[in-house]
């Protein structure tokens, strides 16, 4: 069945509006993939600080301990305000355990220059000769 002229002028005009449509897609997925590329680069995003982890999840739970002491007190004046409390200081420390250093590009300093880093460094060292030790005697 043919299609009449009509309908190929739509059909036409539809085309074109759809290659129109699929080249800003095309842009706007390549600036989105831009995007999650840059998120997904650790260096983007910065790092996570050990000591900011352990005393926001110390302070975290010592404000749900304090919530959950107001919420046994009963409906008083001083519940309402330690549970405002305990909800704050739990709020305060998820978002001080989450709390992210920028990174600086820089390369991290070598473990070997800290005293830890050389008895780590010194005991890695007498592993891997106890190994070959094993293997070989």
């Amino acid at each position: 069945m043919a299609l009449s002229e009509y309908e190929k002028q739509v059909l036409q005009e539809l085309e074109a509006e759809f290659s129109r449509d699929s080249s800003e897609a095309a842009t706007s997925a390549s600036r989105l993939a831009a995007q999650m590329d840059k998120a997904d680069n650790p260096r983007a995003r910065g790092h996570f600080v050990p000591r900011y982890v352990a005393a926001g999840s110390v302070i975290a739970v010592i404000g749900l301990g304090i919530l959950l002491a107001a919420v046994t007190l009963g409906y008083s004046l001083w519940s309402i305000l330690l549970g405002v409390v305990g909800f704050v200081s739990m709020l305060g420390g998820i978002m001080l355990a989450l709390h992210t250093q920028p990174s600086t590009g820089k390369k991290p300093a070598k473990a070997a220059k800290t005293p830890r880093g050389r008895s780590w460094q010194t005991f890695i060292d007498r592993q891997e000769r106890r190994w070959d030790d094993r293997r070989h005697g």
